[in-house]
């Protein structure tokens, strides 16, 4: 288990001896209903589900929005990324909070 800003580590060169992690938790609000823009980064996307195991799941716990609403835009537009850059996405509801909303993505298996 490695605790550390997922920028930063994926910016750092590893050894070759560490495998790529099977699993991200990536808290991806900044408590103002909006999905940081580093997060949201094409090129963060990119490098996440390049590091990320063959097998590999990305957990995000997001804020989400009425219909229409920066939160709610800003949750398609991350999940359309994580489509195209991990895999399929789920969206579970959290229970009794009704703007919290955890995206699961599956990378998909190569070959």
């Amino acid at each position: 288990v490695v605790c550390a800003d997922i920028v930063d580590y994926f910016s750092t060169p590893r050894s070759p001896s560490v495998s790529s992690p099977h699993v991200i938790l990536l808290d991806a609000y900044d408590g103002q209903g909006r999905i940081p823009e580093h997060v949201r980064d094409e090129r963060f996307m990119r490098s996440m589900a390049t590091n990320l195991h063959r097998d590999g799941v990305v957990i995000c716990n997001c804020w989400d929005g009425p219909p229409g609403s920066t939160a709610a835009n800003e949750l398609e537009v991350f999940k359309q990324r994580l489509v195209r850059h991990v895999g399929p996405v789920r969206v579970a509801r959290v229970e009794q909070q009704e703007h919290n909303v955890v995206l699961i993505a599956r990378r998909q298996r190569e070959g």
